[in-house]
């Protein structure tokens, strides 16, 4: 038997936060004090969303909540009234904006267990396509695996639109598992089977890097691709309970 930390414990760090781009610079002139334009403008009428349409699609109590949230952290800012936001506001903003985000799928991330299999299979496939595009990124690729998307070290270039798939796939899965009527069944240890299935293909450098990545590794981006992919690919109830503990655990 496999011990589930033997698949799932570094992937856990592949978080799903930060889906953040940057706020077009000089933003237009609010009528009303900085938080109440990011509430009302940045929210809605920016890049982002898209992002939090798909909040409220999926969570229209909670993106109430959401905003509630965002108003009171931008207050304790101090950002007043401006003609134009400066870089640092802006990147302020940013930075508020994807700790809320992060916040706000650890606190949802349990109802992803129970979310159907084709929701998290769409999950993990909306992570290989960012993956796949920082690869020849240099180290940007393994620094984003092995310490995430929200971490502070990097300032990743993923495609918009991969960012607000992933998104849209994420808030999907969350919302199908807290409707649903039936709880998976959990698992502490998955067989050899199974590790076989997902790790067919890999060499045994690259299995050695899911458990132990090196970020100076050009080889570790690739490892986790396949990775991903065998999990992906993985047939049967044993499958389907470990993508489930891993999208979870992605999303806390």
């Amino acid at each position: 038997m496999i011990m589930r930390s033997t698949f799932s414990r570094l992937c856990a760090r592949f978080t799903a936060g930060c889906f953040l781009v940057a706020c077009a610079n000089g933003a237009a002139r609010a009528d009303n004090s900085a938080s109440s334009y990011f509430i009302d403008d940045f929210l809605k009428n920016s890049e982002f969303s898209s992002i939090y349409a798909s909040m409220v699609q999926f969570f229209p109590k909670e993106s109430q909540i959401f905003q509630e949230q965002v108003h009171m952290q931008a207050l304790q800012l101090g950002i007043d009234r401006s003609d134009r936001y400066t870089n640092a506001e802006i990147e302020q903003l940013k930075r508020l904006l994807s700790s809320e985000l992060d916040r706000f799928y650890a606190s949802h991330n349990d109802y992803a267990y129970n979310a159907t299999d084709a929701a998290l299979r769409d999950v993990i496939q909306s992570r290989v396509q960012m993956i796949k595009s920082l690869q020849g990124s240099g180290n940007d690729c393994n620094t984003f695996l092995i310490y995430g998307p929200k971490s502070d070290m990097i300032n990743t270039d993923i495609p918009y639109n991969l960012l607000t798939t992933a998104a849209s796939m994420n808030f999907r899965a969350m919302y199908e598992g807290s409707i649903a009527t039936t709880n998976r069944p959990r698992s502490e240890t998955f067989s050899y089977e199974l590790h076989q299935h997902v790790t067919s293909g890999m060499s045994e450098a690259e299995i050695a890097l899911i458990s132990s990545p090196d970020i100076n590794d050009p080889q570790t981006c690739t490892a986790f691709i396949k990775f991903f992919e065998g999990i992906w690919r993985a047939q049967g109830e044993e499958a389907v309970v470990f993508r489930a503990d891993l999208v979870s655990m992605m999303l806390q």
